[in-house]
């Protein structure tokens, strides 16, 4: 991930306040590893005001070949909606 969390948590955190009722987070790179992955998930569920009130949604690219494995990560820990190519 190249974005800052603190920046994502306030930008997620603002999105939501206008209404949004889904939140993506991709993997554009496809360099994410799976544990890493789902980790930040977890991290901005749990510090998103409100982030119960929307689908948290991931899109990861398969560069390395582990586009499923990295997905599978925060569906296991509780994310609503996958994506990958």
């Amino acid at each position: 991930m190249r974005s800052d969390v603190n920046f994502l948590i306030e930008i997620f955190d603002a999105v939501i306040k206008a209404g949004a009722k889904t939140i993506n987070v991709p993997d554009t790179v496809g360099y994410s590893i799976p544990k890493s992955w789902g980790n930040l998930i977890n991290k901005l569920i749990s510090k998103v005001p409100n982030s119960q009130s929307v689908i948290w949604s991931t899109h990861c690219h398969n560069d390395l070949g582990m586009a499923w494995l990295i997905l599978y990560q925060p569906f296991k820990m509780g994310q609503g909606k996958l994506n990958a190519p």
